[in-house]
């Protein structure tokens, strides 16, 4: 590795776009786990399951395209045999497309809270839903949406670049200014892919040393140099969790 390597800065608008595709997937994660359970209520067993009382049989999926907030998504809706697909969770996003896209949101960045996990299976469920299926949809939905947030970090990242920056981007509610901290992580052929985003942090040692907590609990390996402006809490927090790597503004 050279030390005195050039790279060039990400720009705002790549960074606009790369944490629109990351909230748009998990917003498709989201969907595509509450279609599954409830065609799963519409068959009245789980897939492969044999009961007496089986309402149905799974047929497959087709995909949809569908508009969020964050630009469209294609998402691979399930159907039953004889009732078909269950249109019910589509149509209630569309009318709550904000609401749901912000719970989603607020969920990947800050954690999954099992009050909001409640409110999007009842958003999206419907009126009817019995508090043991709320109960079991939620689990599966908090766990599908912290699963998508810490997602492994495969293989050796030697470089790591780190930038703080303020968006005016509609964060499913609003248009807003927002602020933003990104780590990217580029590995050994080139390839760079936005690792995590922090929205509404302040820059500081504190919230920069949490962001790369996470990233080193996620598997953040082999970093030989991390770029990023001369601010003093990344300083500090590079030399906390990332002793060995060089740095480079």
């Amino acid at each position: 590795m050279e030390e005195s390597a050039v790279f060039a800065p990400v720009e705002q608008e790549e960074i606009r776009a790369d944490i629109g595709a990351l909230f748009r997937g998990a917003i498709r994660v989201m969907l595509e786990c509450l279609l599954e359970q409830e065609v799963r209520e519409m068959v009245g067993a789980r897939r492969y399951e044999r009961l007496g009382n089986r309402k149905d049989h799974l047929n497959g999926t087709y995909l949809r395209r569908l508009l969020t907030s964050m630009g469209e998504v294609e998402i691979a809706v399930p159907r039953t045999r004889h009732s078909g697909a269950p249109a019910g969770v589509v149509g209630r996003y569309k009318r709550r497309t904000d609401e749901v896209d912000h719970l989603v949101t607020t969920a990947y960045v800050q954690g999954v809270s099992t009050r909001d996990m409640t409110r999007l299976s009842q958003a999206l469920m419907g009126e009817g839903i019995s508090r043991s299926t709320v109960s079991r949809v939620t689990k599966v939905l908090g766990e599908q949406v912290e699963q998508l947030r810490r997602a492994p970090i495969d293989g050796p990242i030697p470089y790591l670049y780190l930038d703080a920056t303020f968006l005016d981007a509609r964060w499913a509610r609003a248009v807003e200014n927002v602020s933003a901290l990104v780590a990217y992580g580029v590995d050994r052929t080139g390839h760079r892919r936005l690792l995590a985003v922090t929205i509404g942090a302040e820059e500081s040692e504190q919230s920069w040393a949490d962001l790369l907590a996470q990233l080193c609990e996620r598997g953040l390996s082999g970093v030989q140099l991390v770029i990023a402006d001369d601010h003093r809490g990344i300083a500090a927090a590079v030399r906390r969790h990332l002793p060995e790597a060089a740095r480079q503004r």
